[in-house]
């Protein structure tokens, strides 16, 4: 977009791509990110895997084996993975080509074809499944989040100026690209995302379980094989016991929890806790988080310097529920332009 008139945008499917573009650098390769038709499968991918699993839910479950082949949505991820493959076998090529490793810094294909991997390096349906998977579970949060923290920033606009001090006074290179120090030095926009997300999460629950086995914990309760538990993530996060005016939106509630002695390098948006149930807890928390963390925060910080932004019309997102996952407004619109300056 390039305007210096107020422009009504749905950014949510452009938040996808530009999503898509940075994780395929990442998973694939710096080519990978500049194949269009890539970008375009693997964030087609993403949104057709839950259209699957809802249209498939439909169905009762003994119907489910045979039903599933004639879904259109089934047939739109066999296409994807086809061009999956297509994509990974040319970036294989590229790397035996080159003769080591595809991008300093390697690329999860590089990961995944050296060192204890080695013996997966010519193995099509293997990289290729892996590239799927990280797909499938490293792009819907990410840009889901980027999403909500965007529509949360056009809600409460009173936030701008303050975070766009902050980031404009971080360090950048002579490109104007932020440097690695820039990251952890945006504090007010890192505590940003976290409440963005601490209130509208792309999931409802976490640690979704299923008893293997009878069990008694050490409280006495009796969980009986084949019980299914989670833990309600939601209800955690908007606890009055836990968060002050919990159902209140504060950007900067983390920040100032920061300038607590002995808490600067606590509640940040890749924290975990037992009242911070994001992206779990323990060694169970998710290790894509420092990644999504880049992928959310550079995103925010970009838009901030280049663009204006605000609410279109009065009216609030809606965000979709399916079961335990939670999807951004698709259709919600902000007004933009370009920054005059």
């Amino acid at each position: 977009m390039t305007s210096l008139d107020w422009t009504p945008v749905e950014i949510h499917d452009k938040i996808l791509t530009l999503v898509g573009i940075n994780n395929a650098r990442v998973f694939l390769s710096s080519s990978a990110a500049a194949d269009d038709e890539w970008v375009a499968a693997s964030t087609g991918y993403v949104l057709s895997v839950f259209d699957c699993i809802r249209a498939l839910k439909e169905w009762a479950p003994w119907m489910r084996p045979f039903v599933y082949r004639f879904l259109p949505e089934r047939a739109a991820i066999k296409k994807q993975w086809a061009e999956g493959r297509r994509r990974v076998k040319q970036s294989m090529e590229e790397r035996v080509k080159k003769g080591g490793h595809l991008e300093d810094p390697p690329s999860m294909l590089d990961h995944l074809s050296s060192g204890k991997n080695a013996h997966l390096q010519n193995d099509l349906e293997h990289q290729t499944l892996f590239q799927m998977t990280l797909v499938a579970v490293g792009t819907v949060t990410t840009f889901a989040s980027t999403v909500q923290a965007l529509y949360d920033l056009a809600m409460h606009p009173e936030y701008i100026p303050i975070l766009r001090e902050e980031i404009e006074s971080v360090p950048v290179d002579e490109n104007g690209m932020f440097t690695k120090e820039a990251i952890p030095g945006m504090k007010k926009l890192d505590s940003f995302i976290k409440e963005s997300q601490r209130l509208s999460a792309a999931d409802l629950s976490t640690f979704q379980r299923a008893a293997t086995a009878d069990l008694t914990l050490p409280d006495g309760t009796f969980i009986p094989k084949g019980t299914k538990l989670e833990a309600n993530t939601y209800s955690i996060h908007h606890d009055e016991s836990f968060y002050e005016d919990a159902h209140t939106f504060d950007g900067l509630r983390f920040y100032k929890k920061r300038q607590n002695p002995g808490h600067e390098n606590k509640h940040l948006y890749v924290s975990v806790g037992k009242d911070d149930l994001s992206f779990g807890y323990g060694r169970h928390a998710c290790p894509g988080r420092y990644l999504g963390h880049l992928n959310i925060k550079l995103v925010m910080a970009e838009f901030l310097r280049r663009y204006d932004f605000k609410a279109y019309g009065t009216e609030k997102p809606v965000s979709q529920a399916f079961e335990a996952l939670v999807s951004p407004d698709a259709n919600f619109k902000i007004l933009l332009k370009d920054r005059d300056i």
